[in-house]
C-alpha cells in the first residue's frame, strides 16, 4: 500500500485553536492526506504558525529543525510578516474542528477595520473594513458556541444579519477581539442584550471592549450608559486596556480605576513586556489583586506571569 502524504500542523503561540491551521487541515484531508497536530517524527510537509512576534525566533528555529528532518516547511502568521495569505480555496473552506477537538466554531465575518490605531497590525495586514463570511459559513451545526475573530464586528455592514443568525440558533458567542465602544448606540445595545455573550472559555457571561486611548473616555462612559439602559449590566463588560504604548502610569491607572468605579472589569494588555512597572500593573489588575491592595502598596516582589 502506498503511504499517505503526511502533514503536521504546529501552532507556536497560546492555547486557542489556530484557525489557519484548521483550514489547512480541512483542505489536506479533502486531498486524502494524513494530518497530525503537533506531532513528532517524519512528515512530508510541516506548517508552522506564529501569530505573535515574540515567538518569531522560536518559529524560525523550528523551521530549521523540521527542514533538517527532511520535511518541506511553510512558516506563516502575523508574527513573522504581514504578507502571509492562505490560498483562496483554503481560505474559503470550513475549518477542520476535529483537529483540536473543541466544541465551538470560530471564524471571521469581516476583515479589516474602520480604525487605523497606530499600535495595531490590522491596517497593514488586512486594510479597510470588508465583509468576509456569514456565520453559517463556518458554524458547525453541532456546535452551540462560537468565537468570532472580527477586528470590529459591529462596524461591519452585515453585523445585523450575523447577530440575528447567532440569536436564532441560540448560540453562545465570544467576541474575542473586543467590540468598539465608540460606535455603540441603542440598536447595538439592544442586540447585545438579546445575545448570549460569553468570555472565550464560555464560563462567564461577558462582552469585551477596549479602552486603549485615554482620549476616548467620554465615549467609554457613554457606551456603558447605553448598554446599561438596554439591559447589559456593567459587571458583564470587560475592557482591554493597552499600556506601554503612548501613556504613562498615571494615565493607565486612571483608566483602570475609571472602569472599576463604573462597575466594569479591566484587563491590562502590555505593548512591551520588558517594563517591570507595567508587568506589576498587569499582574495587579489581571489577577484581581486590586480588590485587596492599592497599587501603591502592591508588593512587586511577588512575581509570576501576568
Amino acid at each position: 500500500m502506498t503511504p499517505k502524504f503526511t502533514v503536521n500542523m504546529v501552532p507556536l503561540d497560546g492555547p486557542m485553536p489556530n484557525l489557519a491551521l484548521m483550514k489547512l487541515s480541512a483542505w489536506h484531508k479533502e486531498q486524502g492526506h494524513k494530518v497530525t497536530l503537533k506531532g513528532t517524527g517524519g512528515y512530508d510537509h510541516v506548517y508552522l504558525s506564529c501569530v505573535f512576534s515574540e515567538n518569531a525566533a522560536r518559529a524560525r528555529s523550528a523551521k530549521v529543525m523540521w527542514e533538517a528532518l527532511g520535511a518541506e516547511v511553510t512558516l506563516g502568521g502575523s508574527g513573522v510578516g504581514y504578507d502571509n495569505r492562505l490560498p483562496e480555496e483554503v481560505e474559503n473552506i470550513k475549518p477542520d474542528y476535529d483537529l483540536y477537538g473543541y466544541d465551538y466554531s470560530m471564524g471571521f465575518t469581516s476583515r479589516g477595520c474602520i480604525r487605523a490605531c497606530p499600535f495595531c497590525i490590522v491596517p497593514k495586514k488586512e486594510g479597510r473594513m470588508m465583509d468576509h463570511h456569514p456565520v453559517e459559513h463556518f458554524h458547525h451545526p453541532e456546535h452551540e458556541k462560537i468565537i468570532l475573530l472580527d477586528n470590529n464586528f459591529m462596524a461591519s455592514p452585515r453585523w445585523r444579519e450575523n447577530i440575528q443568525y447567532i440569536q436564532e440558533h441560540k448560540l453562545m458567542v465570544n467576541f474575542s477581539q473586543g467590540l468598539d465602544i465608540r460606535i455603540m448606540d441603542d440598536e447595538q445595545g439592544a442586540a447585545l442584550a438579546a445575545t448570549k455573550c460569553y468570555n472565550w472559555k464560555f464560563t462567564t457571561p461577558q462582552i469585551h471592549f477596549a479602552f486603549d486611548d485615554p482620549k476616548i473616555e467620554p465615549a467609554v462612559r457613554r457606551g456603558i450608559d447605553i448598554l446599561e439602559r438596554n439591559g447589559v449590566k456593567p459587571y458583564k463588560l470587560m475592557f482591554y486596556v493597552l499600556v506601554g504604548f503612548n501613556t504613562d502610569i498615571e494615565q493607565d491607572l486612571h483608566r483602570i480605576e475609571t472602569l472599576h468605579d463604573l462597575g466594569c472589569l479591566a484587563y491590562v494588555m502590555r505593548y512591551h513586556k520588558d517594563d517591570s512597572r507595567l508587568n506589576d500593573l498587569a499582574r495587579w489588575v489581571n489577577r484581581r489583586l486590586h480588590k485587596v491592595v492599592p497599587f501603591n502598596q502592591y508588593d512587586s516582589s511577588v512575581r509570576g506571569s501576568a
